[in-house]
């Protein structure tokens, strides 16, 4: 293989270009979470120890590097969709106590219990929710989309809805969304 060769005005060109595509990114970025450079505050997170604490808990088969990957993409995803990151994590706990091959009796599937009717209203086979971040994908917009179609901003009926279905969450009354026991235990995980 013979190497390649880059002047001077090349390399210049390449190193322009490069900078006006980071530019680029991070303007587009800004606009998808609605910030600007002037009200951004950086990410409270520790990510490390929020996946070592989820290692010692939970003790999921995942690498502690790996639980921190997928803390990062959750937390990413959650900006994206508008949805809480600290609620995500308490459903996954919930859920499947991180637990990627976990399966119910109504044979939904991985970390965030995703029904095979949840994945063709997605177009993913059910099959592949054993996939980490294919299952979280699923979940967060399966989240996105319940609370888009609720009535109100009431984290306890779009937990129903998660859990229940949505036409069952529609017609609870607030004080019977509030004492669900799916929402119960996700909100003692959150508030751990």
């Amino acid at each position: 293989m013979g190497k390649v060769k880059l002047n001077l005005g090349t390399a210049f060109f390449i190193v322009v270009v490069t900078v006006i595509c980071y530019r680029a990114i991070g303007a587009a970025s800004q606009q998808v979470f609605h910030t600007t450079s002037s009200d951004y505050v950086p990410n409270e997170k520790n990510f490390d120890d929020e996946a070592r604490a989820i290692k010692v808990y939970y003790g999921p088969a995942f690498s502690t590097s790996k639980i921190r990957h997928m803390l990062i993409y959750i937390d990413g995803l959650c900006k994206y969709y508008n949805i809480d990151y600290a609620l995500v994590k308490a459903v996954i706990s919930v859920e499947s106590g991180w637990d990627r091959k976990a399966k119910s009796h109504m044979n939904c599937l991985g970390l965030m219990q995703i029904s095979k009717a949840a994945a063709i209203d997605y177009k993913t086979p059910h099959s592949l929710m054993y996939d980490p971040y294919i299952n979280i994908t699923i979940g967060i917009k399966h989240l996105a989309r319940l609370k888009a179609r609720l009535p109100d901003e009431n984290t306890a009926r779009l937990l129903v809805a998660y859990n229940t279905g949505l036409e069952h969450a529609k017609t609870m009354s607030t004080i019977k969304v509030g004492w669900h026991r799916y929402v119960k235990k996700v909100m003692a995980k959150i508030e751990a």
